[in-house]
């Protein structure tokens, strides 16, 4: 059975993704517009000036997997964000007494992050399957039993606003196929706005070569950023993906950036060159250009003996053009030099990843760059 501190572990595992790809939140795959009616009416709820994505089909799953892992604990002072709190907490039950859990009534969920970056600046989605609606109406009634809800009309649509503590609201929009929640009513509005066809996400066609669908059991983070700072270019609209993968003592995000503009060869002239830019022995190594990825990689597995960093090294592909292993404690004594390579809320938070090395590896594929961030636990 699963108890509600493992719900609050998937909230502090989400947190930690969302922060990690610079969304800089306390809370937390190409794109097929042709046969896939499911995903093209779910980012159609989006509005386009979201900041970040998340993405899963299964939050079971999620609470099961992260449960396990032992790094679970490394995060539980993470402040949680409050509409995650709201919304999971009150759902725990179904993880706790159902075999299948929410995955019975909840296809698939979104949460979309605006700026400014605030825990009161996302919207979470529900696609809901048969029978759903009332599932979702009763589970928020249950949690906002003391309060009376005010009805409220924009553009033809219900918005049910829920007084909650601490002078903040809860804005709910049910449809039969989904529900909408947010703490900003105006933020509901620009869901409907979207649905209504207005500047929704699946009209940025930046975002539509990034995103693409998923089979089971997974989840997606996708932030309008560059994968790591030395890839953005001002001017240029970017997006990057990052699919979630978690084993026992590593948890790793790999996907595609693509950006607007001149964005390929941008990253040739910042990235792609044949240089060895920092090495310490078991504390650092970034290296550029192909040749040197691999000349690395190689001398790290002809060693008579491996440190965790050097298993770091060995285990990444040599066709990759960038690499970067950094052990965070070494980050941490010298973070400006480092900050190139590092996403945006690592560099600000530091202390929070010093348990990791960090592994960032980068691949030049067509128009886009692959990249794959490695987070190691050092128990």
């Amino acid at each position: 059975m699963m108890k509600l501190p493992v719900i609050g572990k998937l909230i502090i595992i989400f947190s930690i993704l969302l922060l990690v790809i610079g969304i800089g939140m306390y809370g937390l795959t190409r794109f097929s517009f042709i046969g896939d009616e499911d995903n093209r009416d779910m980012l159609s709820l989006v509005p386009s000036d979201c900041i970040g994505l998340l993405d899963t089909d299964n939050i079971d799953f999620l609470v099961q997997e992260f449960s396990e892992t032992t790094y679970a604990e490394q995060f539980d002072t993470l402040q949680q964000c409050g509409l995650f709190s709201l919304v999971f907490e009150n759902l725990s039950s179904y993880v706790d007494n159902n075999v299948h859990g929410l995955s019975n009534r909840i296809k698939r969920m979104l949460v979309s992050f605006h700026a400014p970056s605030s825990v009161h600046n996302m919207v979470i989605y529900f696609q809901i399957k048969e029978s759903g609606k009332s599932f979702i109406e009763g589970f928020v009634r249950d949690r906002m039993d003391s309060f009376v809800p005010k009805k409220e009309s924009y553009r033809g649509e219900v918005i049910t606003v829920y007084p909650i503590t601490n002078n903040n609201f809860l804005s709910v929009y049910v449809k039969d196929e989904f529900c909408v929640i947010s703490f900003q009513k105006h933020l509901i509005e620009d869901v409907i706005d979207a649905w209504e066809g207005e500047y929704s996400l699946a009209n940025d066609m930046v975002f539509s070569k990034v995103y693409h669908s998923k089979t089971t059991n997974y989840m997606t983070l996708y932030g309008r950023t560059a994968s790591i700072p030395l890839l953005a270019h001002k001017g240029n609209n970017s997006w990057s993906e990052y699919d979630v993968h978690l084993t026992s003592e590593v948890f790793y995000l790999s996907g595609e950036m693509f950006a607007s503009g001149s964005f390929v060869k941008q990253i040739k002239e910042k990235a792609f060159q044949d240089t060895i830019i920092s090495a310490k022995k078991d504390r650092s190594l970034i290296v550029s250009g192909q040749s040197k990825v691999d000349s690395c990689i190689l001398q790290a597995i002809a060693l008579p003996s491996h440190s965790l960093f050097d298993e770091c090294i060995s285990n990444l592909s040599q066709e990759a053009t960038f690499m970067a292993i950094m052990d965070m404690d070494e980050v941490a004594l010298n973070p400006s030099s480092y900050k190139p390579y590092l996403p945006n809320f690592i560099y600000r938070h530091i202390n929070l990843f010093r348990s990791f090395i960090l592994s960032v590896q980068l691949t030049q594929v067509g128009d886009s760059v692959s990249h794959i961030m490695v987070f190691t636990y050092k128990s």
